[in-house]
């Protein structure tokens, strides 16, 4: 994108910066100067939690102990209603440069938590989704500044109105390097029937189909909870239709499953039990992944109690890829 175009949408976007109001505004970091409508995408590729055995049950590495970009997806449960251990929300937080938050209930919450996070800032929406009901949910990223600085957050336009919480995107530049990095987070609606399930999935194509309209050159990851596995395990289906139709349109490869069945992310009453949070990245940035995986927070944080895991912190576990940066 030359600079003319760019100087054009920071300046249909700049007005911005005072707290959104819209549900198709940005939402700006208090520290930030513009909110650039910029969206960039390549092609992506699914990194599938199934992948090398040292990944299923493996400790998240220290932060100090690799120069490897760190990125989760976790949908903490209702973060600000009931009960949260925020300490044990917070170590966990804490041993990566960049996590997409899913189920953020109350600001108060996040503040609360970003207190636990003198390493971490924070980008928050302003506007609560979905714009209808009583029932609404926040979208957060908890990013390390000393690695990755942002440059953009917004929404997705969704005038279709396809999705109950619109997919929230932010990107940022990886300190000491040229990489972009940009991430869409969504949480694909429960509903009663997989049937609505499926049809946020598919819109997930007209929300891509936006961001490609305008530069290629970015890594992208796609993140969140999708509420849906992309293998359910029949040999007919994999991976499933919606998966596949979305994954062709966009030019997105094929799930990579390694080792069998996806790993399972969310906590039932004694072992984890579906598959519903997923990782997505571009082509270009698929030969830098050095891990991908799921954090055993049962294990790592609970003492092994599943039901201590679920009142206490969150009845999901984190996903999450490490990243090689551009040199």
């Amino acid at each position: 994108m030359d600079d003319a175009r760019l100087r054009g949408w920071v300046s249909r976007c700049a007005y911005q910066v005072s707290p959104v109001r819209r549900k198709d505004a940005c939402a700006v970091d208090p520290g930030q100067d513009v909110c650039v409508r910029t969206i960039v995408l390549a092609s992506l590729v699914w990194i599938s939690i199934a992948t090398p055995a040292s990944a299923r049950v493996r400790k998240p590495l220290l932060v100090a102990e690799s120069t490897s970009l760190r990125v989760a997806s976790w949908n903490v449960k209702r973060l600000g209603h009931g009960t949260k251990n925020l300490k044990i929300v917070a170590d966990i937080i804490n041993d990566f440069d960049v996590v997409a938050v899913q189920e953020v209930m109350t600001r108060a919450a996040v503040e609360a938590l970003d207190m636990n996070l003198p390493d971490h800032k924070v980008l928050l929406t302003d506007v609560a989704t979905p714009q209808r009901g009583s029932y609404r949910e926040y979208f957060a990223y908890f990013y390390r500044p000393s690695r990755l600085t942002p440059v953009m957050n917004t929404f997705v336009p969704d005038p279709k109105d396809a999705f109950l919480r619109d997919p929230y995107l932010g990107c940022f530049v990886a300190v000491g390097s040229p990489m972009r990095l940009c991430l869409m987070t969504v949480h694909i609606v429960f509903g009663k029937r997989v049937a609505v399930r499926k049809t946020e999935i598919l819109a997930l194509d007209d929300a891509l189909r936006w961001a490609q309209k305008a530069d290629e050159a970015a890594a992208w990851i796609v993140l969140g909870d999708f509420n849906r596995p992309v293998d359910d395990g029949d040999s007919d289906t994999d991976p499933e239709v919606e998966w596949r139709e979305l994954l062709d349109r966009r030019r997105l490869r094929e799930p990579v499953v390694l080792a069998g069945r996806e790993l399972p992310t969310t906590l039932g009453k004694s072992g984890y039990a579906n598959s519903y949070d997923h990782i997505f990245v571009s082509i270009g940035l698929y030969g830098r992944v050095a891990d991908a995986g799921r954090v055993d927070i049962v294990s790592e944080a609970c003492g092994g109690s599943f039901a201590r895991c679920r009142g206490n912190v969150s009845d999901h576990a984190p996903v999450f890829v490490e990243i090689q940066p551009w040199p």
